[in-house]
């Protein structure tokens, strides 16, 4: 499953954009994660990265999966 980076933040509300946005500006955060978050223009929902956010947000792996199919669904 993949999805852009807007279909994405849409489907994750604005909270929990919030909260990614402050992991991209955190320098505690490895520079991957910071650099997944601002600049991927798609989310692979397979990719090791969204697997390190999930985790991170504390979202499960069943939660990623209707997220994803969500934000496959927004036409933008």
């Amino acid at each position: 499953m993949v999805c852009s980076r807007l279909q994405g933040r849409l489907v994750l509300g604005p909270d929990v954009v919030a909260r990614l946005d402050a992991i991209a500006t955190d320098p505690a955060e490895s520079w991957g994660l910071r650099e997944t978050i601002a600049n991927a223009t798609e989310w692979h929902r397979n990719s090791q990265t969204m697997a390190a956010l999930a985790w991170v947000l504390g979202i499960t792996d069943e939660q990623l999966d209707t997220l994803f199919g969500a934000a496959m669904q927004v036409v933008v």
